[in-house]
Formats: structure tokens, sequence, C-alpha cells
């Protein structure tokens, strides 16, 4: 495949040329010169995406950027209501398989689904950036392994300035972690936070979790707190 050699922005949103994430990536995820960038706008659910299967090639310079317009990024609080947003259901929100994939400044409720993460960073992607998200949990009590950031399979990234919330009153889910690093390659965490991340119990329960990694994970200027079981962060 030929190494993507422009960017074609597109706008996605609630009366915009793409009303979810998935019919944005269904239309330019497969154009073999272009970098697709969608531009998020607030108004509705974005919808869940996978991105994977790009005809192109991404590379440090022309790459596939999911972010939110100026002036409609979220206000980095748990209720708030400003802000792109996509509610994650019962699968992954985004599923992150192309390298150098940029998520930017979304706003994401995290799924009820099993071994599921609201973003998800998989299949051994490499230099991947997640900046400015928040992902507020909307666990039940029945499910298991929930993640806000799931970071696995030689996975390298960079994951800063984001937040994660857990829920009130019920379960986060068994054995789950707000930043989730398990088998990954080199993971940077940087400036990010975790409150709230109560009731859940199990062994791998921490706002910080890392095991099994090819290199260490780095935690710099990171806060956990509020969580009312498990560690605040674990290796």
């Amino acid at each position: 495949m030929a190494n993507w050699s422009a960017t074609e922005i597109s706008t996605v949103g609630s009366g915009r040329t793409y009303t979810t994430l998935a019919a944005w990536w269904a239309a330019k995820g497969g154009s073999g010169t272009t970098a697709p960038h969608a531009e998020c706008y607030t108004g509705a659910d974005l919808g869940t995406v996978t991105i994977s299967g790009a005809v192109g090639t991404p590379t440090s310079d022309y790459y596939v950027r999911i972010y939110t317009a100026t002036g409609e990024r979220h206000d980095g609080t748990r209720s708030g209501t400003t802000g792109t947003y996509l509610n994650t259901g019962n699968q992954h929100g985004i599923d992150v398989q192309e390298n150098y994939t940029r998520i930017e400044g979304l706003r994401l409720y995290r799924s009820n689904g099993q071994q599921k993460g609201a973003i998800a960073l998989t299949n051994s992607v490499t230099n991947i950036l997640v900046d400015g998200c928040v992902v507020v949990g909307i666990g039940n009590q029945a499910t298991t392994y929930q993640w806000a950031y799931s970071i696995a399979n030689n996975v390298t990234a960079t994951v800063q300035n984001c937040l994660a919330y857990g829920t009130t009153g019920a379960k986060t889910g068994i054995n789950s972690s707000a930043f989730r690093c398990w088998y990954c390659g080199a993971v940077s965490i940087l400036n990010c936070a975790v409150t709230g991340w109560t009731d859940a119990s199990g062994v791998y329960d921490a706002g910080f979790f890392a095991a099994n990694t090819t290199t260490p994970v780095v935690w710099t200027n990171c806060v956990s707190i509020g969580n009312s079981t498990g560690n605040d962060f674990e290796r």
C-alpha cells in the first residue's frame, strides 16, 4: 500500500457531512491517497467506530485523526453536558488498529460490555496519541473487565491530559481499571487523573494499572483519588 500524501477533513455530527464516526470511516477510511480526519461537533451521539482496514499507509505526517472542532470541546467535568460525545454501549468506543492515529478532545461514556474500553488501542499499533479526552464510567454490577483507556498487545502510545470518572452508586465492574496497560510496548501516560472508581472488586482493580509489559510504562504527573477499592496505582 502507498503512504498517504495528503489530508482530507470531514465533519461529523448532527447535521454534518456524516452523523456518526462509523459512517465517516466507512466512506473515507478506504482512501488510498488521503489521510482521513474527522472534525467532530456537538448535538448527538457520534457512535462507536473501529479504525482498521485502511487502504493507504499512515505515516507520522499523514494519519487518522478524530478531534473536536474549535469551540466544541467538553468542559472537563464529570457531569458536564458540553462537548462532542459518544456512548460506547456494549462495544469498544473507539477501537484503534491503525498506526499513528490521534484521538483528541472527546467525551466518552464507558462501555458496559465485558472486556471493552471506551478507547481501546489494540492490534500492535504504534505511535498512537490520545489527548484531552474524558471518559465517564457507566458500568453495571454484572459486567467484568471494563476499562476507560485500554492499551494492550505490544501497542506503543502516549496518553496525555485525559480524565477518567468512575460511577456513583453502582459497580464499575470486577477487575476493572481506568488506565489499563496489558502486554503493551512503550507507553507514556502524562498529566492524567482518575477519580471515583468506586465499588469495584478484583485483583486488577486500579486507577492506573500495568502488567506484563515489554518495556516499563511511564506515569508522569498523574493522580488517582477517591477510589473506594483497589489500588490507585498498581503494577
